[in-house]
């Protein structure tokens, strides 16, 4: 049954009475009223706790529905003896785990709150593009503040529209920061609850994931995440300007959110980085335990999700190198081109996960192979517009290489020397302008990342921590690295 009161003069008040945030504080208010059937209020004070140590009054109804958004409607609790495998302990209905009135309504009020429509990327966000179905995830302090801090959007994100040029992460986390860091002052018990709902048929409710955690430690994690996606040598990728016969320009790439390293992680790029499959795998709490999670938890997430990208992003990345070692901006669609300034990152935050430091990781063989094979190239580039008439091959020497060096380095490395011989030549002799003092610097390069490889030994084999360090290597820049002066623009031509 619905009521609906009307008032006189409603001009004095904020919402009129059949709006959603009236209808949820009357039907708060007549619940809370409606004393048990045959229950004097003394019984009813006197009646038996329940779990939460309330009364357990009118614990044999069925709970109340509550309507979130992307879900609709979501019922708190249910444990119908009617479905035999909830009988599996011996308990279903209320002998399950009884749960009183007082306890249920505030549980409705509490999901009410903060599902609200107004607190989308504060509370909650929706998740359902990972999910795979209707989706959503909540996050919000224990602390009921006046202005929810935006938790949920520090791990899921915003759209596009809201902040186009990417830098976001690092804004959330510091308003974020600056919120939670007020409210733990106020109550240092303060924690952040996370947990995540979806409805994988369509109609029954699943918890897909679920913790609780003190704000320092997400803090901390959020700092932890920003220094992790910056575990990078001098990188950057080259982009395409926002309206069309704008020049294409060189950007740092960006941090990601969780949920945006799961979006990468789902995603296998085909046909020399041009066609992109989902291919699920990773769930949104994968995301939340690249965060959130430490030890051996931490370490099993990141090693299989290092595993995947790996394979999956091979293709993008050989791109976007060969691209950009012809000075040029890779060209992928609207919906994918984000993936370009995300990856990068995603490579250093899994390197930091497991422990290997920029520090460290550019002093191995396996980065200096992907750094030699990056120098080829842009060799090999500087030779064509020197020796034929800006004519470069559809596939660069390094890039050619870059298979075999991801299998047997040892090989690629010996292939190499002998491929690279009539370039080495022409830039021991030429003379000339600024396109000769670019190859001589790179010959010069050449020169010295060989000598470091040469007392270093290769590995016979690759794993997926070396295959990081290698695609790394291979996108790196040097802080000498410039653009050719005979550099297309993207006004003038793309890379396929």
């Amino acid at each position: 049954m619905s009521l609906i009161a009307e008032l006189a003069d409603r001009s004095a008040y904020p919402y009129p009475a059949n709006h959603e945030r009236v209808q949820v504080w009357m039907n708060s208010r007549f619940q809370n009223c409606e004393p048990a059937a045959g229950m004097t209020p003394t019984a009813e004070a006197n009646a038996p706790k329940d779990v939460f140590a309330t009364p357990a009054i009118r614990v044999d109804e069925s709970f109340p529905a509550v309507r979130l958004p992307v879900l609709g409607n979501v019922i708190l609790r249910s444990m119908s003896s009617e479905s035999p495998c909830q009988r599996r302990y011996g308990f279903a209905d209320a002998g399950s785990c009884a749960v009183g009135q007082a306890s249920r309504q505030e549980m409705k009020n509490a999901l009410e709150w903060i599902g609200q429509p107004d607190r989308r990327e504060k509370t909650w966000c929706d998740v359902s593009s990972l999910a795979g179905n209707a989706g959503v995830l909540f996050a919000y302090s224990s602390k009921k503040p006046e202005d929810a801090p935006e938790v949920a959007g520090l791990i899921v994100g915003y759209d596009d529209h809201a902040d186009p040029d990417g830098v976001r992460f690092e804004a959330c986390a510091s308003r974020v920061t600056t919120s939670l860091t007020a409210l733990s002052h106020e109550a240092p018990t303060t924690e952040v609850r996370v947990f995540v709902l979806t409805k994988p048929d369509g109609f029954r409710t699943k918890v897909l994931h679920s913790g609780r955690y003190s704000v320092k430690r997400l803090l901390d994690s959020a700092e932890e995440w920003k220094a992790g996606c910056r575990n990078l040598p001098a990188l950057k990728v080259r982009q395409f300007g926002v309206k069309k016969g704008d020049k294409s320009f060189w950007t740092d790439p960006y941090i990601p959110y969780p949920a945006e390293v799961v979006s990468c992680l789902n995603t296998a790029w085909e046909r020399a980085g041009t066609h992109a499959e989902h291919v699920p795998g990773f769930a949104i709490g994968d995301g939340l335990g690249l965060l959130l999670e430490r030890g051996p938890v931490l370490r099993a997430i990141a090693t299989r999700a290092i595993r995947t990208l790996v394979p999956n992003s091979l293709s993008l990345v050989l791109a976007l190198g060969h691209a950009h070692h012809q000075g040029l901006a890779h060209s992928l669609g609207k919906k994918h081109r984000k993936q370009a300034l995300l990856l990068p990152s995603i490579f250093g935050l899994l390197l930091a996960k497991l422990g290997h430091r920029k520090g460290e990781y550019v002093k191995g063989p396996p980065f200096l192979v992907g750094r030699l094979l990056s120098l080829a190239d842009q060799l090999h580039v500087q030779y064509c517009y020197g020796v034929r008439k800006g004519q470069v091959p559809p596939q660069l020497v390094g890039n050619a290489l870059m298979a075999t060096a991801l299998e047997s380095p040892t090989k690629a490395v010996a292939t190499l020397a002998q491929r690279i011989l009539p370039y080495q030549a022409w830039a021991r002799t030429v003379q000339g302008g600024d396109e000769v003092r670019l190859a001589k610097y790179l010959l010069g390069e050449l020169g010295r990342v060989s000598a470091e490889l040469k007392d270093a030994e290769l590995p016979a084999s690759c794993g997926d921590l070396e295959k990081a360090a290698m695609l790394l290597g291979y996108l790196a820049r040097s802080e000498k690295d410039n653009e050719s002066p005979t550099t297309a623009t993207n006004t003038e031509r793309t890379s396929a």
